[in-house]
């Protein structure tokens, strides 16, 4: 069970950054993703900044859910749209590309042991 502490403090910090988003205009779809990537950004800082496995162990399978989840909508609602583009095509394939290497690098974490140095170098990348 993750520390509602640290879940609050993830909560606030995308929160703030998603009203400062929403200032900039951002609207729909894309001030949804806006806020998942500022709340998962806060949340993968507060555990690169640990050593400690177990802080590790209680963020990191909400972290991995939140990317893969946040990754399958972006694909399935934003980049299957901008694919009907020419001109943004290559974006949408570069894109995908990124996608497949997020994919890999979690599952490359996912199986390391959290009290193992190697799981900081492999979730810092």
């Amino acid at each position: 069970m993750a520390n509602p502490i640290d879940q609050i403090e993830t909560k606030l910090a995308g929160t703030v950054k998603a009203v400062t988003a929403g200032f900039k205009g951002l609207t729909g779809v894309f001030r949804h993703l806006a806020d998942e990537h500022r709340e998962v950004g806060a949340l993968m800082k507060h555990v690169s900044q640990t050593t400690d496995p177990q802080v590790r162990r209680e963020h990191f399978p909400h972290i991995r859910t939140e990317l893969l989840s946040h990754e399958k909508g972006e694909l399935s609602e934003v980049y299957v749209v901008l694919a009907n583009y020419e001109q943004l095509r290559g974006v949408v394939l570069q894109h995908n590309g990124e996608a497949h290497t997020l994919e890999k690098a979690i599952a490359d974490v996912d199986a390391i042991d959290f009290a193992s140095e190697e799981w900081e170098t492999s979730f810092a990348r």
